[in-house]
């Protein structure tokens, strides 16, 4: 009896580890661009108008960039909820805002924090 019930443990175990679909980077970045819409909108009386606007999430050791927009330059491509590229070696990177690739932008650098809150912040 407590072999069954070991191995029916060990299945169920297995089951809810292995059979859960893996996040990728893509869509914990998408679902970063999404808690910021969502605190925007919820904000948008605080300022009188919409503050969501095109997002640069960039790595500064490998130069990826992820977006939540295209750019004008043709630069991101777009993989299914984000657009991603690799920023110029020309472009400083910083928490800033930037003109690049034909339109004003805010830059994040990566990684974001891992508390929500303080990642909205």
């Amino acid at each position: 009896m407590k072999k069954a019930i070991l191995l029916i443990t060990i299945i169920w175990f297995s089951q809810i580890t292995f059979g859960q679909k893996l996040l990728t980077l893509e869509d914990s970045i998408a679902n970063y661009f999404n808690e910021i819409k969502v605190a925007t909108q919820k904000n948008q009386q605080l300022w009188g108008k919409d503050l969501y606007g095109a997002l640069l999430l960039v790595n500064p050791a490998s130069r990826q960039l992820y977006s939540n927009a295209p750019d004008s330059g043709n630069i991101l491509k777009k993989d299914h909820k984000i657009y991603s590229g690799i920023l110029p070696n020309n472009v400083n990177i910083a928490n800033t805002s930037l003109h690049w690739s034909g339109q004003d932008w805010a830059m994040i650098i990566l990684p974001l924090p891992t508390n929500k809150q303080d990642r909205i912040n």
